[in-house]
């Protein structure tokens, strides 16, 4: 556990952000190196021109008072990292860190101070006090960390929450001119006193240039459909905290009373979407959901647990959270979610509860699940819920995947190793097997290095198999190191990670393991990682004999993750090698004279670097 300032206060509105994060957060980027002011210019014609400097790391206006700084770069919605300090001789301390160059978080020194008003330190300048007086003394070094969403604004200072989501729509005092809201770059002051910032970092959180957009304006519930009733009877935007409410729930507020749900006039089929949510543990056991594509019901609930399917964080009445991320009664969560297909993945504060889970049916009854577009239910009929900073970022299921196989020929493959039959068969590649020779190896002509493959096979139950990913075949010969031990490869042996089929071994059932083919052996489960006695077990209840078998391949960097018909298997960590060919293996049967067959298809990668 961290320090209960960051812990307790920054969680209650995104614990991603001091944690791991989901899949709206982009990469960090510099502002400043350190070095120079490059990047930044002139904030505002009208000002002198008085250039920054660079001291001792720092960016300061320290030589020549006088003129606003800009980033030439401008940013929608973002998470922004800077340091400052003030000069404790100077009887101008002040300065400010202007967002999308309209809205000022207030620097100066207060410290000391038992209360900080809306032009102190750490306010939204003349709109919105800070909730606590966070600043440390002129001549110290303090740390804002702010998150731009939309509208709202939230800021750590010096790792203490003093402002949680809250909605500023209009430019404060000093802002530039000639923007809007929605974008705009990072202004530091500097026509006040003098200041110096360092450590300056920021990185997009649902960004609209990279296609995310709000699901609910803000202001009203006009984008939202109630379905027969009055919806001023049963939702409503409250004041404090602004968010989506339901003002009826389950014999709420009075006996008798029956909330409604609401769903959005949107419909999306396959999407990432981003959604903030606490509940009232005192109604109904701060019962609700947030329903994807208005059936499958991620649950909220007062509690969490890893063997509750009805628990916060479940896929209602079908998953369990893989772990537990909630950040407890009463209290702010980050969501979001990924459905591409009947495949979703969620995150909790940005942890991964589901990991393409695999749903046939909807969450609420055994009725087969639909694949078009439908809009997002929010479920108001039990306990009291709370909903704000509502984003959808529309994507296509197919979006960046290239086949690997035509369906009609070989084109693009080569054979390596032994003399294993492989031929193209209604649509299907199949390997058969020969006897006395070698594991054979179909092998890609293009090496790839991250990327997300999946593909389906069926195999004979008496055959072991395999695809190969980030594999190689020199013609010299190869050493490794490993484990304090050096692992000679011969020229020409196929070796690299295989994600195994092992239908032959019913016993074991390793199936989405990832054996070292050539090198090191089993990996996960392994001397990599995993419980082998746990993985058999799973592995005996996903694998479909005598079936297609679903298989979703994810390397990126050292980490190599697998999924079988929609679970998580393996997921190792390992960079040995980090790029090579794909490889469909037929293993070797000996002198074993009858044909045993495998079968691929609809293979398909997604590439994630040139």
């Amino acid at each position: 556990m961290v320090r209960m300032t960051i812990v307790a206060a920054f969680l209650a509105f995104a614990g991603s952000i001091v944690r791991a994060e989901g899949p709206e957060y982009g990469e960090w980027q510099s502002l400043f190196d350190g070095k120079g002011t490059t990047g930044w210019v002139k904030a505002k014609a009208g000002q002198p021109d008085r250039p920054w400097t660079v001291e001792d790391a720092a960016l300061t206006n320290s030589g020549a008072v006088g003129m606003d700084l800009a980033t030439e770069r401008e940013f929608d919605n973002y998470e922004l990292e800077i340091e400052y300090r003030l000069d404790p001789k100077s009887n101008h301390k002040n300065s400010g860190v202007y967002l999308r160059g309209q809205i000022e978080v207030q620097i100066d020194d207060s410290s000391g101070r038992k209360e900080v008003g809306p032009n102190g330190c750490g306010a939204i300048y003349s709109r919105v006090a800070p909730t606590e007086n966070a600043g440390k003394p002129a001549g110290q070094w303090n740390a804002y960390r702010i998150r731009h969403l939309g509208n709202r604004i939230s800021v750590l200072h010096n790792g203490v929450l003093i402002h949680d989501a809250v909605f500023i729509d209009s430019a404060t005092g000093g802002s530039m001119d000639g923007l809007d809201l929605i974008r705009g770059p990072i202004m530091l002051q500097g026509d006040h006193g003098p200041v110096w910032y360092r450590n300056a970092r920021i990185r997009t959180v649902c960004g609209r240039a990279e296609g995310w957009e709000p699901i609910w304006n803000d202001r009203d519930l006009s984008e939202l459909d109630a379905r027969g009733a009055s919806m001023a009877e049963v939702w409503e935007v409250s004041a404090a905290p602004r968010a989506i409410t339901n003002k009826k729930w389950y014999d709420g507020p009075a006996p008798g009373d029956r909330g409604r749900d609401l769903w959005t006039k949107r419909a999306f089929r396959d999407f990432l979407v981003h959604w903030e949510y606490r509940s009232d543990p005192g109604q109904q056991g701060g019962n609700s959901g947030f329903y994807l594509r208005d059936q499958w019901e991620v649950q909220i609930l007062g509690a969490q647990s890893l063997d509750e399917k009805h628990c916060d964080g479940s896929l209602y009445d079908r998953y369990p959270p893989r772990i537990i991320a909630w950040n407890g009664p009463g209290k702010w969560n980050e969501m979001s979610a990924r459905v591409l297909g009947r495949k979703i993945s969620v995150w909790q504060n940005g942890k991964a509860l589901h990991e393409d889970v695999e749903l046939a049916t909807r969450t609420d009854s055994p009725a087969p699940a639909v694949d078009e577009a439908r809009p997002f239910k929010l479920q108001g009929d039990h306990g009291r819920v709370w909903f704000r900073n509502l984003w959808i970022k529309p994507i296509a299921a197919d979006a960046g995947f290239v086949p690997l196989f035509d369906g009609k020929s070989l084109n693009g493959w080569e054979q390596k190793g032994g003399k294993a039959l492989y031929r193209v068969e209604d649509g299907s590649i199949v390997g058969q097997s020969v006897p006395d020779t070698p594991n054979s190896f179909l092998c890609t002509k293009r090496e790839y290095g991250d990327f997300i493959l999946e593909y389906e096979f069926r195999c004979d139950p008496a055959l072991n198999a395999g695809v190969q990913v980030r594999s190689s075949a020199p013609g010299e010969e190869t050493t490794y190191s490993a484990d304090q031990k050096t692992i000679e490869v011969p020229a020409g042996r196929v070796h690299g990670y295989q994600v195994e089929i092992d239908p032959n071994k019913p016993e074991r059932m390793w199936t989405a393991g990832i054996y070292d083919e050539g090198r090191r052996g089993w990996l996960y489960p392994g001397s990599r990682g995993g419980d082998a006695a746990k993985f058999s077990e799973q592995g005996k209840r996903l694998y479909r004999k005598g079936d297609w078998n679903v298989v979703r391949v994810e390397a990126i960097g050292p980490s190599i993750k697998t999924w079988l018909n929609g679970e998580a298997r393996a997921n190792l960590t390992d960079d040995m090698t980090p790029r090579g060919f794909i490889a469909l293996q037929v293993h070797g049967v000996g002198g074993r004279k009858e044909r045993i067959e495998v079968r691929w298809r609809n293979l398909r990668i997604r590439p994630l670097d040139n």
